[in-house]
């Protein structure tokens, strides 16, 4: 079909035709909204708002010819926002042009959590609450932010002095309260560490993998920088999430965007040295951002100065442990807890030397990999590549339970459980305060508390006995009132194999997948 060309106009042309015919000529270049697209362009030349179109009638001729020129521009797929030299987001109107990332309606749901989170501050612990936007790009998170919360002291960040020159342009042009900072997002503002109270961040987050997918809006105009990242698209993320670890302090919020399919990746990133990680949709129900808050401790930085004992069956104790053994975990150090089996030593999986530190206490190689707990059942698909046939089954039937499944791990988790080939064993304990301490904390490597060799330990004191001062907060809930490990089931290959007899019988397994092979599993 042949391209559709515009007409040499009269003096002055009736509006209805003029943009019937632009939006004849953007349709065939293949631009998304069309007749949008002809009636902003067309309200741009007019200077009147787009709802005012149809009471202006005509074109006169010389506003014409420029609408002429900018609708053969948007159909070589010039950005619309780049003709107009705007972009509207939330209450602003703002600059943006070549160079700069243009703005998406999907942050504006971002923006409005965080406005929302810093109005609900109590106003005698944040009266000017200290934020930070990471990537700011034109500036329209800060300066939203900074407009729409006017005690707030927003500093805004970004590597690239193109993009920053068009956010000192916004920030100059709205009068908002917003220091502009050039720099590396993942090093900016030393001097505010542990200080900020809200950290936002809309960081590069596309895969090398999704350029061919890109509108040629983005691919061809929006800058590079903004949009790639390595990692597949998890690099940009996990820059801001550090950067917010530092910054934040104790109770801040962090809220990052990610790509719509990452949303269990990022929430996976969050899974050591923070709480309350949520995932948040945005106007067409897609995942969209991530929000989750800073746990820090006095003296969290240091080896704590004693081994500590708290006595989980007593009310008044249980609380302070569960904080006490979150804490540790959060440094890197030992804690034993009860579970549905026997008592485990654990550690935070994401950090290698506390990993290490947890196979050395139990005097272990690395040839012996580290079981992970979890203690809600969806962080199970943040963790694996996929889920194999026969693992939602078993989920669904075992666990909370005795149950440990052997999958494939995430490729782009940062963690070092031992020699795994790539496979990681999962499991979600039916103990409460096991469960308890996982929420806190997120995914733990946990394995018997005892010395290898010995006997896996049923009470806090017998593993006291065997681990001593290795480890940091002892959870003593009771005896433990099973002294049988779990089933572990290999769901890697092709067909299910036991690895181990424990818990759960045979024909209990079977139940849910009649295919499991026994090849002589230990005891």
């Amino acid at each position: 079909m042949s391209t559709p060309t515009l007409r040499r106009p009269p003096d002055a042309v009736p509006l209805r035709a003029a943009l019937t015919e632009a939006t004849a000529l953007l349709a065939a270049a293949g631009v998304p909204s069309p007749r949008a697209d002809a009636e902003q362009l067309a309200a741009f030349v007019l200077g009147c708002p787009r709802t005012h179109l149809l009471a202006a009638g005509v074109f006169p001729a010389g506003r014409h010819e420029l609408f002429r020129r900018l609708v053969a521009k948007r159909a070589e797929r010039i950005p619309l926002q780049h003709l107009t030299g705007s972009v509207g987001f939330r209450r602003l109107e703002l600059a943006v042009g070549p160079g700069v990332f243009i703005p998406r309606p999907e942050t504006e749901v971002l923006a409005e959590w965080v406005i929302r989170r810093l109005r609900a501050f109590d106003s005698g612990k944040a009266a000017e609450p200290l934020v930070v936007d990471l990537c700011t790009g034109s500036g329209a998170l800060a300066i939203a932010i900074a407009t729409e919360v006017p005690g707030a002291r927003v500093h805004a960040v970004d590597d690239d002095p193109a993009a920053l020159a068009w956010a000192e342009r916004n920030v100059a042009g709205t009068g908002a309260r917003v220091f502009l900072h050039l720099g590396d997002a993942a090093h900016a503002l030393p001097e505010l560490n542990g200080l900020v109270d809200v950290v936002v961040g809309n960081p590069p987050y596309l895969a090398e993998s999704q350029r061919a997918l890109l509108d040629p809006e983005v691919a061809d105009h929006d800058p590079p920088r903004a949009l790639w990242s390595a990692e597949e698209g998890l690099a940009g993320p996990r820059m801001v999430i550090e950067s917010a670890r530092r910054l934040l302090r104790h109770g801040g919020w962090l809220a990052i965007e990610h790509g719509d399919d990452q949303g269990p990746a990022v929430r996976a990133l969050l899974a050591a040295g923070w709480m309350d990680v949520e995932g948040h949709v945005d106007l067409s129900g897609r995942a969209r951002f991530v929000t989750a808050r800073r746990v820090r401790g006095k003296g969290c930085e240091g080896k704590g100065e004693r081994m500590q004992v708290f006595d989980c069956t007593n009310p008044a104790e249980r609380d302070a442990g569960l904080a006490a053994a979150a804490e540790a975990v959060r440094r890197g150090e030992l804690v034993v807890l009860p579970t549905d089996t026997v008592y485990g030593i654990g550690a935070d999986a994401f950090t290698p030397a506390a990993v290490a530190a947890l196979l050395a206490a139990k005097g272990r190689g690395r040839d012996m990999p580290v079981p992970v707990l979890i203690g809600e059942q969806r962080v199970f698909d943040a963790l694996v590549a996929d889920v194999p046939p026969g693992a939602r089954e078993l989920i669904d039937r075992f666990w909370p339970g005795a149950l440990t499944i052997v999958v494939r791990s995430n490729p782009s988790l940062a963690w070092d459980l031992g020699d795994t080939a790539g496979t990681v064993a999962l499991r979600m304990p039916g103990e409460e305060l096991a469960l308890d301490l996982l929420r806190r904390t997120g995914p733990m490597a946990v394995s018997s508390a005892n010395r290898s060799g010995l006997p896996p330990a049923t009470t806090c004191a017998n593993a006291r006995a065997q681990l001593g001062e290795s480890v940091s907060v002892y959870l003593d809930g009771g005896p433990t009132t099973s002294t049988v490990p779990s089933s572990i089931v290999d769901l890697t290959g092709e067909t299910p194999v036991l690895l181990r007899r424990g818990a759960l019988s045979e024909e209990q397994l079977r139940e849910v997948v009649p295919t499991l092979r026994v090849t002589h599993p230990a005891s």
